[in-house]
């Protein structure tokens, strides 16, 4: 498995007294074409305007992905992550919306018609590392 070591900006960890890292474990991608894409969301609002607190764009592994986020404040999170296939940026979808693309979210929560609420995918996060595992579908 590749781990990549990814550091949010340094005015997150001057903000708080307390900072843990989150590793995030990816499986299930396809192939090594495209990119995986991740997000990160501090909270509901965030996430269903999908302005995420951190975003990781890495070249796509079928072995996987680990990706670390470090100093990341006490607090509740939820992920988000995505197979680009075909590199154009976006979740590519089918005539009725489904994705075309591999995904996933954390605690591999599912939507139905839709993606699944935040409360569905959240996690706190204490002052220990912590790490999640998401398998794209």
């Amino acid at each position: 498995m590749r781990n990549v070591a990814i550091g949010l900006c340094a005015t997150l960890v001057a903000t708080v007294g307390s900072a843990a890292e989150l590793e995030v474990r990816v499986n299930g991608l396809n192939s090594a074409e495209g990119e995986l894409r991740l997000a990160l969301f501090a909270d509901e609002v965030s996430f269903e305007a999908g302005e995420p607190l951190a975003g990781v764009f890495l070249p796509a592994n079928p072995d996987g992905l680990s990706i670390a986020l470090g100093g990341l404040p006490r607090g509740n999170y939820a992920v988000s992550v995505f197979h680009d296939e075909n590199g154009n940026g976006l979740l590519d979808r089918n005539l009725v919306g489904a994705p075309r693309e591999p995904y996933g979210f954390s605690n591999d929560a599912r939507g139905r018609f839709g993606p699944p609420r935040f409360e569905e995918m959240r996690f706190s996060l204490g002052d220990d590392p912590m790490a999640l595992e998401i398998n794209l579908r």
